[in-house]
Parts: structure tokens; C-alpha cells; sequence
């Protein structure tokens, strides 16, 4: 009876296993987007979950934690437990910006994380309007000397990617510059149009259209290689400055995720942004499909700690609460 009685205690265990396993598997993952409804990150989110979807026979669904640069959506990620059913798209911004602009950030982009896969790439901008009589970086770089009181550029917001791409550009230049932060890219970019504002930075999903249109005047990109949706823009290094900062979106998990999960999880992120439909949405927005393993990730996430520690302290920028 005794070995009977462990024979069906194993078997019950078992069959209870397997039924959890099943619930878990309807189970919907959350993925936290730390931005409103209808923007390019969460159109990008919204993409990824649905082919994620589809990879893994699992209800993703995108939570929209919008607020404090996307803070909320990481400080949310943090918290959840270990357990596969919350994921979130983030930008680099709150993994390798934050920690040198914030003070008491809330969390640790390094340890409370589990790196999933880059899923695409972005590209920082700098532009100009047509009342700024430059049309090349070392035209503006001649303005701003013969005009230093105009030397003025816009961005979405102090500490952001933008701000700080435009702070590396006023340290690389030597040029003394004036950040002037906005609500959003958009409202900056509109100044530049009128001609209120003589340049912004900004990303190509604010201005690809209106550089092709004629209206503002994409004059160099920050990262490593021109963007493909301005291949006739030179990068900041072609032109001559040696200002070179990587803009990206990626997806994490909690720290902690079992490694079976994560590999999982890794799996389906590329499988989506290999799908030409979402490929192709994507570029409307000026983002680039990329992927890469969760390694890879971290790699990446720890070479750009260091280049925006570089640029931040550089900058004598006060952490700000």
C-alpha cells in the first residue's frame, strides 16, 4: 500500500503540474509600455505583442503605464514577480540614461532586469528650419560662432536621449549651446518650422517626413551609421564631430526570469520584428527592426552606461529629483 500510495501521490502531483501549466499558458503576458496610447512606442508595442502572440500561443497584451519619462512602466516591471506573465518595452533612455540625470532613481537598470531582445533602433537627429541659414554641420557650427546668442537648439524634455545628444554636440563643437526643453519632440520641431527656434534634436520618427517635404532640414544623425530613412544624411562623425550615442528600444523581464522563459520570450521578440508587415510598420514610424540575443542586450546596455556617464558628467548637468 505504501509504495502505492506514493505511486498515485506522484501521479497526482503530476496531472496538478500539468493542469497549472496549462492555466499559466492562457494566462496573458503584460507588456508595460511606459508611454500614452497612440504614440510610435506604443503602435511599436502593440506590434511586438501581437506577433509575440502568435510565437507564443499566449495572450500578450500592452499596459499602458504612461508618466515620470517612462519611469512608472520600469518601476512597475520592477516590482512584478519572476514569473513570465510581465515583460515591457522600453526605451534606452531609463537603462542607461537615467541613472546619471536622476537622483534616488528607484531602481537599478542592471540588476532589476532581465534582458530579453533589442527589437529596434532609432535614430537621434539634429534639424534645422528654414530660418537657420545652414544646411550641414559645419555651416551651423560657422553660424553659431558668428551668432552665439542664437545658439539655441529644442528637445523633448530635460534629460532625454535629446537633450543629452544635444549637450554632447555643444561639448564636442565648444560651442556654448542653450537647451531649450519642451512638452514633446513635436512641439519643438513645429518652433523650427516657423522659425522661433533655429534647431532641435530629435528623432527620425518626428522628421523624416517633413526633411523629405522640404519643411525642416535633417543635417546629421548620431549614431554609428546614417539612417535608412535618411541616407543623405551624414552621421555626426562623417561631418567632422566626434559625438556618436546609440538611440533604441528594447524588451525586459523582471529580474530573476527563469531561463527557459527568457530564451522563450527571446525566440518570439525576433521572430516578430522579422515579420515584413511588422518590419514595414515600423519604418512608417522611422524605426529600424533590429534583434539580438539577450546577451548581446546587456552588452550593449553596459557599453551605453558608460558613454552617457561620459557625456552626463562631462556636461556638469545636476541630478535632478
Amino acid at each position: 500500500m505504501g509504495v502505492r500510495t506514493k505511486i498515485a501521490g506522484r501521479l497526482v502531483a503530476a496531472c496538478f503540474t500539468l493542469a497549472l501549466t496549462a492555466v499559466q499558458a492562457q494566462q496573458p503576458i503584460r507588456l508595460n509600455v511606459g508611454f500614452a496610447p497612440g504614440g510610435s512606442v506604443d503602435v511599436l508595442g502593440r506590434l511586438i505583442a501581437e506577433r509575440m502572440r502568435d510565437a507564443l500561443g499566449r495572450p500578450v497584451l500592452v499596459e499602458n503605464k504612461a508618466g515620470a519619462a517612462g519611469r512608472i512602466a520600469v518601476e512597475s516591471t520592477r516590482t512584478a514577480a519572476p514569473d513570465g506573465s510581465t515583460l515591457m518595452l522600453v526605451p534606452n533612455g531609463p537603462m542607461t540614461l537615467f541613472p546619471w540625470i536622476f537622483k534616488g532613481l528607484s531602481f537599478d537598470p542592471t540588476r532589476d532586469f532581465t534582458p530579453i531582445a533589442l527589437v529596434s533602433m532609432v535614430d537621434v537627429v539634429l534639424s534645422v528650419g528654414p530660418a537657420t541659414p545652414a544646411r550641414s554641420v559645419a555651416q551651423l557650427r560657422d553660424w553659431m560662432r558668428a551668432n552665439p546668442a542664437q545658439a539655441s537648439y529644442g528637445s523633448a524634455g530635460t534629460g532625454t536621449v535629446q537633450h543629452f545628444v544635444g549637450v554632447a554636440f555643444s561639448q564636442a563643437t565648444g560651442i556654448p549651446m542653450q537647451h531649450i526643453p519642451y512638452k514633446g519632440s513635436v512641439l519643438a520641431v513645429k518652433d523650427v518650422m516657423s522659425g522661433q527656434l533655429p534647431m532641435t534634436v530629435s528623432t527620425t520618427v518626428e522628421v523624416v517626413e517633413l526633411h523629405r517635404a522640404g519643411k525642416v532640414t535633417v543635417i546629421a544623425v548620431a549614431g554609428a551609421r546614417r539612417s535608412p530613412f535618411l541616407p543623405d544624411v551624414p552621421t555626426f562623425r562623417e561631418s567632422g564631430v566626434d559625438v556618436e550615442l546609440a538611440s533604441w528600444f528594447a524588451i525586459y523581464a523582471p529580474a530573476g526570469l527563469p531561463p527557459a522563459l527568457v530564451q522563450s520570450y527571446n525566440s518570439a521578440a525576433v521572430a516578430a520584428v522579422a515579420d515584413p508587415k511588422v518590419r514595414e510598420a515600423m519604418a512608417k514610424f522611422g524605426l529600424a527592426a533590429m534583434s539580438s540575443t539577450p546577451a548581446e542586450l546587456a552588452q550593449m546596455q553596459a557599453r551605453d552606461l558608460k558613454a552617457w556617464e561620459s557625456v552626463v558628467r562631462a556636461s556638469g548637468f545636476t541630478p535632478v529629483d
